[in-house]
């Protein structure tokens, strides 16, 4: 009998969950912000989101660097052009 660990079991109970519902069924955009070091105090780049028709395209103004975060600033539509759209239910 093979057992699982404890980690394998959450991380396919993770992968089981539905996504979201969003009212367009679009793709997450996101800016990135690249910044120097693991101080995250100095932005050095920064990846812009827009829509095209092959999905979300990145335009990077300045550096990219291990060190990231990120935003959350909508969804690109279906047909690959649209406004960013919230989930549904969100306000």
């Amino acid at each position: 009998m093979i057992k699982k660990s404890a980690a394998a079991m959450l991380v396919t109970a993770a992968l089981s969950m539905p996504a979201p519902a969003y009212a367009n069924h679009g793709e997450p955009m996101y800016y990135y912000y690249y910044h120097s070091d693991s101080t995250y105090s100095v932005d050095v780049g920064m990846d812009t989101p827009g829509c095209s028709n092959h999905g979300v395209v990145y335009t990077l103004s300045g550096l990219r660097t291990p060190y990231v975060t990120s935003e959350h600033v909508g969804y690109c539509a279906n047909d690959g052009y649209g406004p960013v759209l919230e989930p549904v239910g969100a306000s």
